[in-house]
């Protein structure tokens, strides 16, 4: 295959698209949408990429054998060490849960579908729980591929069966097709339209359109005076674009079109014989230069964030230009050292042995890391803080995938969820979102010291109130919030249905009722509640529906209780207590936070207009004199940013009954709002 010829300009735009990329991910905010720097990197791939293999099929030479193993031998050795280098860190540092994740994120990036893996996922690319996974960035390096995979075949089927004009406009309505696509993939969820290869191609084509066309003839016609304005307009609106805010929702959009044509246009006047002031900008050496390291500056620059942030390091002030000179030193050394010297190889090594050496025993190798990580639970005894967190946690979550959709419950799985007395029936209903299932433990504790048992019915982000419609906000398309609603409703109709006919003596809440609009300022609401039997605010409607609900429980001989007093932990991931105790505890918020004290008031209130209710609080029990511990008996409390293990559960269960007795003995509300 041929190789186009050298662009220093080229190497500054790939400056631009690694820089964006950098300092979005380090969360500099004068780049809120430095991401479009991969846009940036899938033309420029796309017109290298193609120019080589253009012209190879123009001069009848084309070895796709070639073309592969030099590939592979530019991105697979330092894709090889960064998953070296990552195992060992997950190994020594990470969770269970988070290894047993990270396994499965680095099986696929061995089978070139990381982004596939990541679509998969509960949550997306700009969420919070993205910022500590060390291979998220690689699901752009698994579109590349699979656009190694499909394109010189593509090409020579065109240039066999289509004339050179033809196949360019067949190149054209692909371009146009894909580009329609992913703008208006409106329906499509979040997640999949952002790692979809499908939706993002069309960047790639419009690369390989550029790299087929006649530019010289086009540019021909146009006088230097007009390439110098238009290049220099070109790169600055390319730029601005990366401190653009708001351009996330529903992306690809609007703002990925405009990137992709600003990068096009300023390859096509980077080939003018007149080389204006914007490629002399970009020709500019120290941009050369990071051009030239992007990849491995690329690859080195998340791990390194993700990391720091994983040992709970703040990437702000003088931690934000440390970390940057790291990831820039480590690039370098790994440019000079690791991937341009083995870059060469491909010259010396045939193609089956690149494909065992650099493929089959790398998949082979994260297939069986894989297997294993699920098979031992992550490996909990690799620090001794997490074997007793592990040994209650994962048949926990076992069980909520069982009990978070009531309508599905079977008589055999209606057992699973079963907690309290085993050896009396059912008279108590446990229902909430996640935290239903991690109240699972506390709950079971204080049931069966009270001699009661109960089912849990739990449904994640998900508050059962009656008559009302939950509209998750966090979801930007419309189609899959109307699902998720529908969804939320069927459940709780199951549930009320469930009340009215099974007479329970208690039914127990397990919310983060904080996220459904019990503060006026809406501030961490992500939910909006609608109710047919009521207008209103968020607020109004939210404190209606709670005591049609409490009405609706008590009418049905029913006491409701409902759990409070956890704290989200400001760190925010914090498993890794296990590893760093002195960074785990924190200044009580309960008097601070006014979410918090708008759900606590709007239940004191309800408390005043039914006395029946409970309200069980484990604030004192987390945070005694406002100082909170993330710790119980040196093992974790938190297994996630607000979710407390199921062994936490466990001990606040007993540690409630100590200090408070038994509401259910008691049977006195009063107490046990204390």
């Amino acid at each position: 295959m041929i190789r186009p010829s050298y662009r220093p300009d080229i190497e500054g735009l790939r400056c631009i698209a690694v820089v964006s990329v950098v300092l979005f991910h380090a969360g500099y905010s004068a780049f809120p949408a430095g991401f479009i720097g991969v846009d940036i990197f899938f033309v420029i791939s796309g017109f290298l990429i193609t120019s080589g293999i253009y012209k190879s099929i123009q001069q009848g030479n084309f070895s796709a054998v070639d073309f592969f193993n030099r590939r592979f031998w530019r991105i697979q050795p330092l894709l090889i060490v960064l998953m070296i280098v990552t195992v060992l860190f997950e190994y020594w540092r990470a969770t269970p849960a988070d290894l047993i994740k990270f396994a499965a994120s680095l099986k696929d990036l061995t089978l070139f579908k990381s982004n596939q893996y990541f679509a998969s996922l509960d949550f997306g690319y700009f969420a919070d729980d993205t910022s500590i996974m060390p291979l998220l960035h690689t699901w752009s390096l698994s579109i590349e591929w699979q656009w190694y995979f499909l394109l010189p075949f593509l090409l020579v089927i065109l240039a066999k069966n289509f004339g050179k004009r033809d196949w360019q406009w067949l190149l054209f309505v692909g371009l146009i097709a894909t580009a329609y696509l992913g703008l208006r993939s409106s329906d499509v969820d979040d997640n999949i339209r952002y790692y979809s290869f499908t939706l993002r191609c069309f960047a790639l084509l419009a690369g390989a359109l550029v790299a087929t066309v006649d530019v010289k003839t086009i540019l021909h016609r146009l006088p230097p005076p007009i390439c110098e304005v238009l290049s220099f307009i070109f790169l600055g609106l390319l730029i601005y674009i990366g401190t653009i805010e708001k351009t996330t929702p529903e992306y690809p959009n609007f703002f990925t079109l405009w990137v992709v044509l600003l990068t096009s246009f300023l390859i096509v006047l980077g080939s003018a014989e007149h080389k204006t002031l914007a490629w002399k900008i970009l020709s500019f050496k120290p941009f050369v230069f990071i051009g030239m390291i992007s990849y491995s500056l690329y690859i080195w620059h998340w791990p390194i964030f993700a990391y720091a942030r994983y040992t709970q390091i703040q990437v702000t002030g003088w931690e934000f230009a440390v970390l940057i000179a790291i990831s820039v030193a480590v690039a370098t050394v790994s440019y000079k050292f690791i991937e341009n010297p083995l870059r060469k190889l491909h010259k010396k090594v045939p193609l089956i042995a690149t494909l065992m050496l650099l493929v089959a025993v790398p998949a082979l190798m994260a297939y069986h890391f894989d297997r294993r990580a699920v098979k031992y639970q992550g490996y909990p005894e690799r620090n001794p803080n997490y074997a007793i967190q592990n040994e209650w946690q994962v048949p926990h979550n076992a069980k909520f995938g069982i009990c978070q959709d009531p309508g599905k419950i079977t008589l055999e799985t209606y057992q699973q969820c079963s907690i309290g007395d085993n050896k009396v029936s059912h008279t108590v209903l446990l229902i909430g979102d996640s935290w239903g299932d991690h109240f699972r433990e506390l709950v079971h504790v204080i049931l069966n010291d009270a001699g009661l048992a109960g089912v849990q019915l739990s449904r994640g982000n998900m508050m059962p109130l009656k008559d009302t419609y939950q509209i998750d906000k966090r979801s930007n398309s419309e189609v899959t919030q109307i699902a998720g609603m529908d969804d939320k409703k069927r459940i709780i109709n199951h549930i009320f249905l469930d009340i009215s006919t099974q007479k329970y003596e208690y039914v127990i809440f397990g919310n983060n009722a904080r996220y459904y609009g019990a503060n006026k300022r809406n501030e961490s609401s992500f939910n909006t509640v609608y109710n047919d039997n009521f207008k209103g605010t968020l607020e109004e409607i939210f404190i209606y529906s709670l005591k049609d609900t409490i009405e609706f429980i008590i009418n049905n001989g029913a006491i409701p209780v409902f759990i409070v007093g956890v704290q989200t932990h400001p760190i925010g991931k914090y498993e890794q207590c296990g590893f760093n105790v002195k960074n785990c505890s924190f200044e009580g918020t309960i008097m601070h936070n006014p979410d918090e004290l708008a759900w606590r008031n709007v239940l004191m209130s309800a408390q005043q207009q039914y006395p029946q209710i409970i309200i069980m609080d484990l604030y004192e029990l987390i945070c005694p004199d406002n100082s909170c511990s993330a710790l119980v008996d040196g093992y974790p409390i938190y297994s996630t940013g607000s979710h407390i293990t199921a062994y936490a559960s466990h001990r606040l269960g007993e540690m409630y009954l100590e200090k408070y007795g038994n509401p259910f003995i008691n049977n006195n509300s009063t107490e046990a709002s204390k």
